[in-house]
């Protein structure tokens, strides 16, 4: 079985490191936590993660406006209705107006994640995003 779906955004706190004065001109260093909602599938060929999560980014944007960011990201919900916790290490970055990431799982409390080894996600509209499990 596949594991796919879509997490929604349901906030955003960004800051700028002031003290990365040694950064490019018109460049500028942030960090982010991210609140997401893993919201279930529809389809009966996935397996299905529902569930909440924290992710913390540290980004780094270019003088373009689009950025490289690293992040870890906590997430707390069930696979198949299974309680699970799980971490993810995301390598990912924003390019004309869409964000994308590889991650690897690093962490779980859930023997089913073992089949999985990471994944990724490219954003959409309205603050959501695609994601798969490989």
């Amino acid at each position: 079985m596949a594991l796919k779906g879509t997490f929604q955004i349901t906030n955003w706190e960004e800051s700028t490191d002031d003290k990365a004065d040694t950064l490019i001109d018109k460049t500028k260093l942030t960090n982010a936590t991210v609140s997401q909602s893993y919201i279930e599938t529809e389809s009966t060929d996935n397996d299905s993660l529902i569930g909440e999560s924290t992710v913390h980014y540290t980004m780094h944007y270019f003088a373009n406006g689009n950025a490289s960011f690293v992040g870890l990201e906590y997430i707390n919900g069930s696979l198949n209705k299974t309680p699970c916790k799980l971490v993810l290490k995301h390598d990912g970055k924003f390019e004309n107006g869409q964000a994308s990431s590889k991650f690897i799982i690093i962490d779980s409390d859930n023997a089913d994640f073992n089949k999985y080894t990471g994944g990724s996600f490219v954003s959409g509209e309205n603050g959501q995003a695609n994601y798969s499990f490989d």
